[in-house]
């Protein structure tokens, strides 16, 4: 699927896009100076400081940013090719502005960052841009006795630590700033409003109108990320949109050419935000579910609280149902550290609320001894959050079931059963083999298999087909 304004800018996008990843080479990498010195016909020099021009850049990402505003307009959730599009539209602008150096006044450079967070969370690179803002500060006139323009400080501010998600420091930090703006506004919104010539005033109070109303909207979403719910409504997104339709009514009334795109911008990204909350990617699951995620955003865990899901969690979880009760085998591929351990926690926690009534247990499969020793203290450590405590216990690697292992597998006090065992491969197929797990009187609901990519190995591999087969048969 084509769009005008991105079939009048294909060249040029291919250019600036290969530009940005030198110029950000040399930023994360080389430090070798400033890349960002608009020279013209500059070339890449990987052993001095190199030159670029940018301008080029600045003007593909104003066109994509303008194509993505544009399948916003046109309703893009309703489309699949849309979506994508609006996706790599959003994403490649993101590759374009975080590149570009700054703006010398503090509220433009401020808004260039929220535009670019806003796209970078239509582009699936929230975490992108999060890690971004965490890395370079912002500037803003927050007590400036000029109202209009402490109040546009404010509103920028805010979405910022949105965006950011720095732990519970910047949901409480959006808290404290609203209603601190709430508490000024009788002393400075009047004052601004009567200095102000009698032919724009009416202009400067509809801006100031719409900026509440985006200030509403900071407030209700942070209140969503850490709660679930705001005022008793689950449906975060009608009390958003109520506010952002609220704010687009007003820039009808009388052009604002900063405030309109930016709402625009912000809504959908808000939108999309929201989708990747925890709250909605595992709502009405089952009651075990809703308490990890509680322990996840608890208080206590400070920075380290998750708020979001990531794009393959989302899709894994959510729209790829691997949060539902079918039977179904699902391969998941991610690199290292990207958050597949949490995929499977989420579904262990599924597999043993659909199997409660029998006392099933799931098998977690990992390929080494290290590796079982790793998961098992991690698993015991995110599961100790829960009211109903999830034992999680491990057998050793050794072909053979000794006394210890034996009296453990065939414990009959409940309270005392391990719910989660964390073992290799060749282990549970000797236990299958041997009859231990009928023995057990308990049905096996779920097995996990980390670092499945074993399964091409020449030896190992075909032992683990072999298990999987047996277990998918029986």
């Amino acid at each position: 699927m084509n769009h005008w304004i991105l079939d009048s800018v294909a060249e040029r996008s291919v250019t600036a896009l290969k530009t940005a990843d030198r110029i950000q080479i040399h930023q994360q990498l080389l430090h070798t100076g400033d890349p960002l010195n608009a020279t013209p016909n500059a070339t890449f020099d990987a052993s001095s400081d190199a030159t670029f021009d940018i301008a080029p850049l600045r003007d593909v990402a104003v066109m994509l940013e303008l194509a993505a505003l544009d399948l916003i307009l046109e309703r893009f959730e309703e489309d699949d090719d849309k979506l994508k599009l609006m996706r790599e539209c959003a994403a490649d602008a993101f590759r374009l502005l975080r590149v570009l150096p700054q703006n010398d006044n503090p509220i433009s450079n401020a808004i260039a960052l929220l535009r670019m967070s806003a796209l970078a969370v239509l582009g699936d690179k929230g975490s992108d841009a999060a890690r971004l803002l965490r890395q370079q500060a912002w500037q803003l006139p927050l007590e400036s006795k000029n109202w209009g323009e402490r109040t546009w400080a404010g509103i920028i501010d805010v979405w910022l630590r949105l965006f950011r998600k720095k732990g519970w420091e910047d949901r409480d930090c959006v808290l404290a700033s609203v209603a601190r703006l709430r508490d000024a506004q009788s002393e400075f919104e009047a004052k601004y409003l009567g200095e102000i010539d009698p032919a724009h005033a009416k202009h400067a109070a509809l801006e100031l109108i719409g900026l509440y109303h985006l200030a509403k909207a900071a407030e209700i979403f942070a209140l969503f990320i850490t709660d679930g719910v705001v005022d008793g409504n689950y449906q975060v997104r009608q009390l958003l949109d109520t506010h952002f339709d609220r704010v687009l009514a007003v820039c009808d009334v009388t052009p604002m050419l900063e405030l309109e795109p930016l709402t625009r911008l912000l809504a959908a990204a808000s939108a999309q935000m929201v989708e990747n909350s925890i709250w909605t990617v595992t709502r009405a699951v089952n009651s075990r579910v809703t308490q990890f995620v509680r322990a996840l955003v608890d208080r206590g865990r400070g920075d380290r609280a998750l708020f979001d899901m990531l794009p393959p969690q989302r899709r894994s979880l959510a729209e790829k149902g691997l949060l539902g009760s079918s039977r179904r085998a699902v391969v998941v591929s991610l690199p290292t550290s990207s958050g597949k351990t949490l995929i499977a926690q989420f579904r262990i926690l599924q597999a043993l609320n659909q199997f409660d009534a029998e006392d099933g247990w799931v098998a977690y499969l990992a390929p080494t001894k290290a590796l079982v020793n790793q998961v098992t203290r991690q698993l015991r450590r995110d599961f100790s959050a829960l009211s109903t405590p999830i034992i999680v216990e491990q057998v050793s690697p050794a072909l053979e079931v000794d006394s210890i292992e034996m009296s453990l597998l065939q414990q009959t006090d409940k309270a005392y059963q391990f719910r989660v065992l964390v073992t290799t491969p060749e282990k549970l197929d000797l236990m299958i083999r041997q009859g231990l797990e009928k023995k057990m009187g308990r049905p096996l609901s779920l097995v996990v298999v980390d670092e499945a990519h074993t399964i091409q190995s020449a030896n190992r591999g075909l032992k683990l087909e072999l298990l999987l087969a047996t277990i998918n048969k029986e």
